[in-house]
């Protein structure tokens, strides 16, 4: 159980050892899963590092290109997601290095809970709120 604690393999395998230990597998599988994943993980940087030179980017040029690109899908995702949101018409967009929130919601703790969405994607996120409760005057 010790493997468990390790934040790096938390943070590289996610859910998939923990489901793996549940599911029964023996610790040779459990090994064999890390170290795929691990050679997985460890291309995939590979690749991206390759991209991002390829299109002249530096390692945090092409880290804030790609969150520019994902990020706001992913938000959106997550609020489609949310039942407290249903009836909400929101988009999402970046704009330097904020992420500016558009629409409309159906009241005001649709709003709140909107930005509590974005802060469990993006804690240190800087977010420019122009949601407008249905009903206000514009």
């Amino acid at each position: 159980m010790g493997r468990m604690n390790n934040p790096v393999r938390w943070t590289r395998l996610g859910l998939l050892l923990p489901l793996a230990w549940i599911l029964g597998c023996s610790e040779p599988e459990i090994k064999r899963i890390e170290r795929v994943t691990g050679k997985a993980w460890d291309k995939a940087r590979q690749a991206s590092a390759q991209i991002g030179a390829e299109l002249g980017l530096g390692a945090d040029d092409w880290k804030a290109t790609w969150n520019r690109l994902t990020l706001p899908r992913l938000i959106e995702q997550r609020l489609r997601q949310d039942s407290a949101l249903r009836g909400a018409e929101i988009r999402v967009q970046i704009e330097g290095d904020q992420i500016v929130l558009t629409g409309t919601v159906r009241e005001e703790h649709q709003r709140v809970r909107a930005l509590e969405v974005i802060r469990s994607v993006d804690a240190q996120a800087k977010v420019r709120e122009n949601l407008r409760i249905v009903g206000d005057q514009p």
